[in-house]
């Protein structure tokens, strides 16, 4: 079996997905922009081979590269990157070179907001009122309609520039006069917890694994607060979600993970925010692990490879993830947070750049038995007091 990876440029936890690739026999070719010199390890050595191109966004180079494997190597039987950045990339090399899976159609509807928001209003997920902004008149229109805040997007989900909050109507006219000519999606701002539905489908699009992690009150700002983050998986997991978890089997995903974000307002309403097909960001797939005594890599290599999960989450664990930043506030230094809860921390270390506004610049990952144990560890890591000196690690 041979399958092309799509290298993105932050590895995060990449390399995972191919070692249990290559581990379970199959042929994986690797093509990214990045130096084979500065391949983390383990993603170098799960490669059969590597094709490095100029550029990720140069489609051509792409095309050549993949051209090239076929002519060594024959067939190709799936493309995968989990990447955002790379679904569309995905599909046309599927259409191309009639590989399977979500192919140039299937790919409007799941890597443009509106359309997967089509797709998951008529399963019966319920979501805020949202329009496409293709005229200034179009936004003023909604927003006098619906009131603020609101929340302006791309529409395309592979681009990667981030959702506006929008307040004001001052607000809103400052984002019109510098809004790029590309269509973009607003979206009636919602307030309340925010928790996210991640799971897995099969070939036939059947989700064949999900859990769920909470998140707390969702702040209008994709960052972390100045003092720190932290969300938990779920040891039970509302109804609510999994109805959304069972509505993702219409989508008929084959073989794809996906990450919904799901509101609970102050009115008890349940509304998902966003929906992306690919695995969660950041720290979650281990969390998904360390929570489920399980190997979720693995179980998407079976998945590609024999149609079947056999993985059984145990769902034993509270996993948590503790997020600090810059601040200067901390109360605990890194040595008396091992000491307190070394026993329970399952990972900790820096973050990526690129994942510092969203996970904070230094993270832990601990395992509890029950909540209240997890809460109490992550109050320890996050206490901060403003009169004290710098404690970050």
């Amino acid at each position: 079996m041979n399958i092309i990876y799509l290298v993105p440029e932050h590895i995060f936890h990449h390399h995972w997905f191919c070692r249990r690739l290559a581990e379970a026999g199959v042929r994986v070719l690797g093509i990214g922009d990045v130096s084979a010199d500065h391949l983390q390890r383990d993603m170098a050595d799960s490669l059969q081979e590597y094709y490095q191109v100029d550029d990720m966004n140069d489609y051509d180079g792409i095309f050549r590269a993949c051209g090239y494997f076929i002519h060594t190597y024959g067939r190709i039987d799936r493309v995968e990157s989990h990447s955002i950045r790379f679904l569309e990339t995905e599909a046309r090399l599927r259409t191309d070179f009639n590989i399977t899976g979500e192919k140039n159609r299937r790919a409007v509807s799941l890597t443009h907001y509106m359309e997967l928001r089509r797709l998951l209003t008529n399963a019966g997920v319920s979501m805020p009122a949202a329009k496409l902004v293709r005229h200034p008149d179009h936004a003023r229109c909604f927003a006098r309609k619906y009131g603020y805040p609101l929340v302006v997007r791309p529409n395309r989900i592979c681009d990667t520039r981030p959702a506006v909050w929008i307040h004001t109507p001052g607000d809103l006219n400052a984002f019109l006069s510098e809004k790029p000519e590309t269509p973009h999606a607003v979206i009636k701002g919602v307030d309340g917890n925010l928790y996210s539905v991640d799971g897995l489908t099969g070939g036939d699009g059947a989700v064949l694994f999900f859990t769920a992690h909470f998140f707390g009150p969702r702040r209008f700002r994709t960052h972390v607060a100045a003092h720190g983050l932290r969300f938990h998986s779920l040891k039970t997991i509302p109804e609510e979600l999994r109805r959304h978890a069972a509505a993702v089997s219409t989508l008929r995903l084959t073989k794809k993970f996906f990450h919904l974000r799901v509101v609970r307002t102050r009115d008890d309403r349940w509304l998902a925010v966003s929906a992306i097909c690919a695995p969660p960001p950041g720290p979650i797939p281990d969390m998904i692990n360390f929570a489920n005594e399980m190997d979720i890599f693995a179980g998407w290599a079976e998945v590609l490879k024999e149609n079947r999960f056999s993985q059984i989450p145990s769902r034993n664990y509270c996993c948590g993830y503790a997020g600090r930043t810059l601040s200067d506030a901390y109360i605990r230094s890194h040595g008396d947070i091992m000491a307190r809860c070394g026993g329970h921390i399952m990972s900790h270390g820096p973050n990526h750049a690129a994942l510092t506004d969203r996970f904070g610049r230094f993270g832990y990952v601990l395992n509890a038995a029950s909540p209240e144990q997890l809460e109490a560890n992550l109050d320890f890591i996050l206490a901060a007091d403003s009169a004290s000196g710098d404690a970050t690690p």
